[in-house]
């Protein structure tokens, strides 16, 4: 579909004040170029109304940056987050549609006689079904129908089964883990073996197990400092221990200095070229 219906006044609609006073023209600038990806992808082959395009692609899209603590991805993903709570947006199943935007299509948006009768029984089923309880005439995005209650039961009941097979999940990674790593936000981070195993070849002159376990004693110590990315954190913290354990220290390097002096004073000969000449 080429274009759709944009109001003039839909700055003024109330859910979309709220976005614009949480998230200002970001906000906005993201809801809006989300209706257009949608939009943009409605033909007589597809006519789902999903967006397909994910956070990553939306960022660069609109050169979201991001801020000093997250990332123009995560940016995007909080504010989708927002729109869906706002019920602009629906959240099947973590396919995020927008079904309103069929009060937005129009039959001379197109000349195709298929896509033409497809608009107008999309239209004709999408009023049927509106109950009048869930109209808000102050909006022009509020309409619900039994159709979505059905599917916001639907909902929570995958999102209950989600969360227990997650939990489910998660408790089986724990069992199976060899340590566990305090992550930010109050989560777990299990460590398996199989990476063990590749930190070692990594990492051959670090012992892994004794590194994880200061980490660990770290990360709860130091609780505001604790990570997301859980496993660069590990990463970085062997990589110094490796270059600490192959590097020789500073004392070590300091005795070898003053030993070459004394002999030197003592004989003119480093101490490398006394041992040389007693072998």
């Amino acid at each position: 579909m080429k274009w759709f219906k944009h109001d003039s006044d839909a700055s003024s609609d109330a859910k979309i004040k709220k976005l614009l006073i949480r998230y200002g023209a970001v906000g906005y600038a993201v809801y809006f170029h989300c209706l257009e990806l949608i939009a943009g992808n409605v033909s007589t082959d597809n006519i789902t109304f999903e967006l397909e395009h994910d956070s990553e692609v939306i960022a660069d899209n609109l050169r979201i940056r991001g801020t000093n603590d997250k990332s123009g991805m995560e940016v995007v993903e909080e504010i989708m987050r927002y729109i869906v709570e706002l019920e602009l947006f629906e959240n099947y199943s973590g396919k995020i549609t927008c079904m309103k935007m069929v009060k937005r299509l129009d039959s001379s948006m197109t000349g195709n006689s298929k896509f033409r009768k497809m608009i107008s029984d999309a239209k004709n089923y999408h009023d049927s079904i509106v109950t009048s309880h869930d109209i808000n005439t102050e909006s022009h995005d509020t309409v619900m129908t039994n159709h979505d209650s059905v599917m916001n039961k639907n909902r929570l009941e995958e999102k209950r089964i989600d969360k227990n097979i997650n939990t489910i999940a998660q408790t089986e990674e724990s069992v199976s883990a060899v340590i566990i790593l305090p992550q930010i936000g109050g989560k777990e981070f299990p460590v398996m073996q199989e990476q063990i195993d590749v930190f070692k070849n990594a990492y051959p002159a670090v012992s892994i197990m004794a590194e994880l376990n200061k980490m660990k004693a770290w990360l709860l110590s130091n609780k505001k400092n604790q990570k997301k990315d859980v496993m660069r954190f590990v990463n970085n913290w062997l990589a110094r221990a490796q270059d600490s354990a192959i590097r020789p220290s500073n004392s070590y390097a300091r005795r070898v200095e003053v030993s070459d002096k004394w002999a030197h004073e003592k004989t003119g000969d480093t101490t490398a070229e006394i041992l040389g000449r007693k072998s």
